[in-house]
Parts: structure tokens; C-alpha cells; sequence
């Protein structure tokens, strides 16, 4: 039996609106990225450092979406600040050390590496082209991951060396080779920890932590091991108040107890007095030696200007003075040279 014409239209009608409806249907124009939350779904933040970038052509927008990554990286590793506080306890008395530690800004010409892109997508009505450029963390941080553990054993090296170290200066030389190594590592870490941090922490989270306690087991070398002085002539002790300045600014404890004493500071003091004239004339110089259990560990030698006074007591003090000067314009800078500190 023929359906009757009522059925066939509501049939054609059926079809139509099915035919209309999927065509209203159909995908939207732009891709999915285009919103934030489409941009979330397709490229999640867990697994990629995404930016979308604009222009007038796809290099334009290229080129901003590249710039926005690198502002990305610029951001995460110049405000990478960290404040350390250490307590040291020594003979019953805990002292407070507090270090800042700012990462060095990436500079504006890195390189990037490991971008890829969308599909361009031009939007008609604004003339302008849409992109996303992005960098698949769990890759780049593989890909990167060999240098944080070349600079790593760099530092791990002197760091090692320390360990077996018996005598204390030397091991405090060491330590603070380890840090100025170490510095190249910590400008990879900040690297690092843009990309993930979580994957920085689990590979390399034991020498992080190595590195943030440098600076207060080097602390505690010092305050353990401490120094005595022995001059053998000073007038009215400014050579040696010199020598305690010096040493005390550097880090070191110094003792008035021989028997407590790691390091004895042996500094022999010469006036080098001049024979055969009418006023006392002196040639000031000093020696100082380090002397620790079984060698000396530092050296320091100077002399300064002639001295001429009508007496020898007025000498010796114009020499002292003199001396202890040339103590606080070159000792430190000595010590920092031979041990680092």
C-alpha cells in the first residue's frame, strides 16, 4: 500500500530539519585552543608551557608567541628568590645566619629550545593571525637535564674532595670552591625549575640541598677551629687588633687560650732599626704565618714606609700604626685570594 502524501511530507520534512540541524552543527570556525578553555584542554598546563601569540602574518605571530615564553621564562626564574636562615650552635650558644640568594635573570637573548606550533588561524573579520607556541616539559627537561649534570659535578667535586679533607682550613678552601662552582649549577637549576619543578627536585633535590647548607658548614669550620694569636713585639696591641679585625670579618673565632686554639697566628714583627744616626730610623716589616697541627696553611708577609722619630718609643709606634694599616688594606684581600673566604 502507497503512503498517502501527508506521510511523504512529514517524511521530506523530517529530513530537512535533520539536514539543517547538523549543519548548524558543524564544528565553530576557530579552533579549540582559541579560548582559555580550550586552550587548557588541548595543551593542559601540567604538560606543556604554552603561550598563543598574533600578527598580521603567521611569522608575526610566531614571533609573539615566542616572545610571551620567554617572558615566561624571565619571570619564573628572575623572581626566584630564597631566604635561608641556619642556626649554629656552638659551646652552648646558637648564632643566626641569614643568606639571600637571588637567581640571575635569564638574559633577553636565550635560547629557547624545543618549540613547536598550532596550526595557524587566521581571523578574517580582525585580519589577524592566531598561534600557539609551546614546549612539552617532560622533553625539555630531559633535553636539558645533561648540562644541570655536567655543572652539578663540578661542584660535586670540590664538594667531595671537602669530605676527605682532615685539616679544617683547606677543607674550608674547598667548601668555598664548591660555591663559587656551584654558581654555574644554581643558574641551570633556575632554569630548571621554570621547566618543572617537580622533576628538578626529584633528580637533583639531594644537591640542593647540599648547596643551601654550604654556606653554614663553612660557617661552622670556622667557629669550631678557632684561632689564637702570638706576636712577639706590638706596640700597645695595634698590630694585633688589626690581625683580630681582620680575621673576624672573614669569619673566624679568635681565642685568647692558646690550649683552645686550632690555628695559632705566629706574626714575628721586625722594626729593622738603622745604626749610625743621630734619630731612630726603622724599616718596619711583618711575617705572619697560619700554624695549624701539622703545617702552616697561609702566609702573609709585609713592610711599610721608613719611619724617623727622635725617640725609639715615638718609632715603634708610628711603625705599628703603619703596619696595621697595611694589615687592613691587604690581609683580607690575601685571605680571600689563597683561601677564598
Amino acid at each position: 500500500m502507497m503512503p498517502d502524501k501527508s506521510g511523504i511530507k512529514i517524511l521530506l520534512f523530517s529530513i530537512l530539519f535533520l539536514i539543517t540541524t547538523n549543519a548548524f552543527a558543524k564544528a565553530p570556525a576557530y579552533p579549540a585552543w582559541y579560548t582559555n578553555d580550550g586552550l587548557e584542554e588541548e595543551y593542559p598546563s601540567t604538560k606543556y608551557i604554552r603561550e598563543m601569540g598574533s600578527g598580521k602574518t603567521k611569522t608575526d605571530a610566531e614571533n609573539d608567541a615566542v616572545a610571551y615564553i620567554s617572558r615566561y621564562f624571565q619571570t619564573n626564574v628572575s623572581v626566584n628568590a630564597v631566604s635561608r636562615t641556619t642556626g649554629i650552635t656552638t659551646n652552648g650558644e646558637t648564632s643566626m645566619i641569614q643568606e639571600m640568594e637571588i637567581t640571575n635573570e635569564i638574559s633577553s637573548n636565550m635560547q629557547l629550545f624545543g618549540i613547536k606550533y598550532s596550526d595557524c588561524y587566521y581571523n578574517k573579520k580582525e585580519r589577524t593571525y592566531y598561534i600557539v607556541a609551546y614546549i612539552d616539559i617532560n622533553d625539555a627537561w630531559n633535553r636539558y637535564e645533561p648540562e644541570l649534570t655536567l655543572k652539578r659535578n663540578e661542584f660535586m667535586a670540590y664538594y667531595e674532595a671537602a669530605q676527605v679533607e682532615k685539616e679544617p682550613v683547606v677543607k674550608i678552601k674547598l667548601l668555598n670552591d664548591a660555591r663559587i662552582a656551584a654558581q654555574a649549577f644554581e643558574d641551570k637549576l633556575s632554569f630548571a625549575n621554570a621547566l618543572s619543578k617537580k622533576l628538578t627536585e626529584k633528580n637533583f633535590g639531594s644537591d640542593i640541598k647540599t648547596l643551601s647548607n654550604l654556606p653554614s658548614l663553612i660557617k661552622r669550620l670556622m667557629v669550631e677551629n678557632p684561632v689564637y694569636i702570638k706576636i712577639n713585639d706590638d706596640y700597645s696591641g695595634t698590630i694585633e687588633a688589626a690581625i683580630r679585625n681582620v680575621l673576624t670579618q672573614k669569619g673566624f673565632s679568635v681565642t685568647a687560650t692558646k690550649d683552645k686554639a686550632s690555628y695559632i697566628a705566629d706574626i714575628q714583627v721586625d722594626y729593622n732599626k738603622a745604626d749610625g744616626t743621630s734619630r731612630i730610623t726603622l724599616y718596619p716589616a711583618l711575617y705572619f704565618s697560619l700554624e695549624g697541627k701539622n703545617a702552616s696553611v697561609f702566609t702573609f708577609n709585609g713592610e711599610s714606609e721608613r719611619v724617623v722619630a727622635p725617640n725609639e718609643n715615638s718609632a715603634k709606634k708610628i711603625a705599628s700604626e703603619n703596619l696595621a694599616n697595611y694589615i687592613n688594606e691587604n690581609l683580607s684581600r690575601e685571605l680571600e685570594i689563597t683561601l677564598g673566604l
